[in-house]
């Protein structure tokens, strides 16, 4: 997971602390939160997931952390063959909103 750029910010007075969480299967992963990041974080973190199909969709959320209850922001789903074929994939993916 690299970076975001979020054109819907859920929040109204403050800056937005997002986090996503990356599944595949029953694997899941977590996005360290990136406290007031606003709506372009830049994660750059990785994580090793088994592939069992290249079939199977990577599915990627994106949330904003709150005090009280985390609010989701947007989702999308990937097609694992899409980013692991020809030494991988520099595409941009839409997160569609939840809203």
């Amino acid at each position: 997971m690299i970076e975001a750029r979020i054109s819907h910010n859920i929040e109204k007075l403050v800056l937005m602390s997002p986090y996503c969480i990356i599944k595949v299967r029953e694997q899941e992963y977590k996005t360290s939160v990136l406290k007031n990041d606003g709506n372009m974080p830049d994660w750059r973190e990785t994580f090793d997931i088994s592939i069992y199909s290249m079939d199977d969709d990577l599915t990627i959320r994106v949330f904003d952390e709150d005090e009280f209850q985390d609010n989701e922001v947007g989702d999308t789903n990937i097609k694992l063959s899409s980013i692991c074929a020809n030494g991988g994939s520099n595409e941009w993916y839409k997160i569609f909103y939840k809203g």
